[in-house]
């Protein structure tokens, strides 16, 4: 199963109402989230480790609401990264796209 591709990676919902990467495919073993840069994979394995950490306090543990405020916080930074990746490979193409292009001025 793959959650993820080039273009875009979905994050599904959590409890809190913040989205966070598939952890694991229901026939078990991890989820291979190919094509993302390391960073983005970084912070997606941050925000996993913070939502698990926050799932195993009670709930009226003030620790519990920072975990969960980390998570965010993560998947912000990889959503952030994501764009401006986007970004990237738009220039980037939008640069050889230039290249291709020559300009003649009609005399």
């Amino acid at each position: 199963m793959v959650a993820a591709s080039r273009q875009r990676f979905c994050f599904p919902k959590s409890h809190n109402g913040t989205r966070i990467p598939l952890r694991e495919p229901l026939g078990g073993g991890r989820v291979v989230l190919n094509n993302l840069s390391e960073q983005i994979r970084e912070c997606l394995q941050h925000a996993e480790e913070c939502a698990r950490k926050a799932a195993e306090l009670p709930n009226s543990s003030r620790f519990r609401e920072d975990f969960l405020q980390l998570e965010k916080r993560w998947l912000e930074l990889a959503r952030s990264i994501e764009f401006g990746e986007g970004l990237d490979r738009i220039c980037e193409e939008l640069g050889r796209a230039d290249q291709r292009v020559s300009f003649r001025p009609r005399i």
